[in-house]
Formats: structure tokens, C-alpha cells, sequence
């Protein structure tokens, strides 16, 4: 999203790549008060899961994978994309369905810090496009997604203008993803670490992140209530607790994730708006 060097910081998903596991972005439809249902074949979502990846590199530009970007000494831009793994079964299918709309990252007073919009190609739940917004309403960068069926293939990251700045692989396993590989285009194209998930009986319980050394830089584990992430604990490469999101949901959609630091002490917060379709 965002002429001086300086240092880039982005985290992938996927607050946040939220993950899940890996394809399409998070919202699962549910049934709202009053709303008619018939019984028919549908695509089953398991809960999106915030990421914290982070590798740096180098740009001429200013400027968030799963994600947050640094792209100033003082402003900070959150990303959201949240995939999920899918599978097929015989459920209800709800005539009113809901996507990601829309994602407000604010700090700990309710003062917008950015704004991430979801832009889809057709009737579905697949987006192609994250445009990035500052809290003044500027665009300031955008993401594009490439899909190998309904799994997310690939990722580019773009400041506004068009400038290309880094590009993520997706690679899968049994139907979940498994891991992204990220590349920065500055200087030239670089290899720049990669994001591992793994699982626990079918469930994202923890994503690492590697820098290009391998060397492992972060970590989150996640804890789950009632089938759906209730909780995610950051780490440092070291072992190191930096901190803590907590979960809420609502009509079986995730609608905010809160975070704390170490103390107790919210930091910030991420709230999640849907559109019908």
C-alpha cells in the first residue's frame, strides 16, 4: 500500500494474514434471524486464524501475506486476509450469504488506524483484490490474488501508483495450506523466508515464520472454543510471549479480534463488517 530508503515491514497471512489454513477468505455463510434455508450441497469454512509472520525488505517507497506493513517510522497499515481450508458436505444452504467486506484496524482509543476493502469478481466468496486505505480514506496499496480453483495460489502486493513490492506462493497439502513462500521485488527479486502452518487433528494450531536464513522469526499458537479460534499467542523466535489476540464472533462470523500485550493491556483491535450476495 505505501525518495528515501527505508525499512519495510510486512506480516503475512494472511492481522494478520488471518489463516485458517489456506483458500478462500473467511465468511462463512450463517443464518440470521428470519432468514429461509434449504437443504443442498455447500462449501464448509473452517475458523480463519490471525497471522504474524514477519520478514523486512528494502524499499524505495513507502508503504500488512496474512497481514500488518510498516511502511513509515510512524504509520502502520493492517492487512487481512483470512483463507480458510474448505471442504464439501451436505448442509443448509442459506439464501442470504455474506462475505469479508470490509476490516477496521484502531488502536486502543477507536481511532481508525487503516482500512482494508474486499473487491470479489463475481457471485462468490472469492476475493481478488484487497484495496488498502489510510484512516483519511487514501488508498495507499493494494493486494491481487491468483486461485488455482478455489485455493489462493498466489499474492502481489502493490503500492499505490502500481509499484510492485512483493509477492507470496501458496502451497498446499491434503487440501490445507501448508505453506507460503514470499519473495521482495527490492532490489531485484529476492527470496524473503516463508510461513509454515501446521495442524493438529485438522485444526491450524500453530504458523511459524522464517526469514530467508530459515531461521525461525515468530510464532503463534492457537486456541480453540466451540470449533472456532478463540485465541492466538505471539511469539518471538526465541520463545519469547510478545503478546495476545482474542477472538469474537458473531452470527458464527468472526467480527472482532482484540489485542494485548503481554500485561493485559488491549493495544488495539480489528472489527470485521459483511456484505450480502
Amino acid at each position: 500500500m505505501k525518495i528515501k530508503k527505508f525499512l519495510v515491514l510486512f506480516i503475512l497471512a494472511g492481522s494478520i494474514f488471518l489463516a485458517g489454513g489456506c483458500t478462500k477468505q473467511p465468511s462463512p455463510s450463517q443464518p440470521e434471524a428470519g432468514e429461509t434455508a434449504a437443504t443442498a450441497t455447500v462449501t464448509e469454512t473452517e475458523p480463519a486464524a490471525t497471522s504474524t509472520n514477519t520478514h523486512t525488505a528494502t524499499a524505495t517507497q513507502t508503504a500488512e501475506p496474512a497481514v500488518t506493513h510498516t511502511y513509515t517510522a510512524t504509520q502502520t497499515q493492517t492487512v487481512e486476509p483470512v483463507p480458510t481450508n474448505t471442504h464439501t458436505a451436505t448442509a443448509t444452504a442459506i439464501e442470504d450469504r455474506r462475505r469479508l467486506d470490509r476490516t477496521y484496524s484502531k488502536d486502543a482509543s477507536g481511532d481508525i488506524l487503516s482500512i482494508s476493502s474486499y473487491i470479489y469478481a463475481g457471485s462468490n466468496d472469492l476475493y481478488n483484490q484487497i484495496n488498502i486505505f489510510d484512516h483519511t480514506g487514501e488508498r495507499t496499496a493494494y493486494i491481487e490474488y491468483e486461485y488455482s480453483g478455489d485455493d489462493i495460489s498466489r499474492s502481489d502486493f502493490y503500492f499505490e501508483g502500481g509499484t510492485h513490492l512483493s509477492y507470496g506462493l501458496y502451497v498446499y497439502d491434503g487440501g490445507k495450506l501448508k505453506q507460503i513462500d514470499n519473495y521482495s521485488m527490492f532490489p531485484s527479486v529476492t527470496y524473503a523466508g516463508y510461513t509454515e502452518y501446521i495442524y493438529t487433528e485438522g485444526d491450524l494450531s500453530r504458523m511459524n515464520s522464517y526469514d530467508a536464513a530459515h531461521s525461525l522469526t515468530v510464532y503463534v499458537l492457537y486456541t480453540y472454543s466451540s470449533g472456532s479460534i478463540s485465541r492466538a499467542d505471539n511469539y518471538d523466535g526465541s520463545g519469547t510471549h510478545t503478546g495476545y489476540s482474542l477472538y469474537t464472533y458473531s452470527g458464527g462470523l468472526l467480527s472482532r479480534t482484540d489485542d494485548y500485550d503481554t500485561g493485559g493491556v488491549l493495544t488495539g483491535y480489528t472489527e470485521y463488517t459483511y456484505e450480502t450476495y
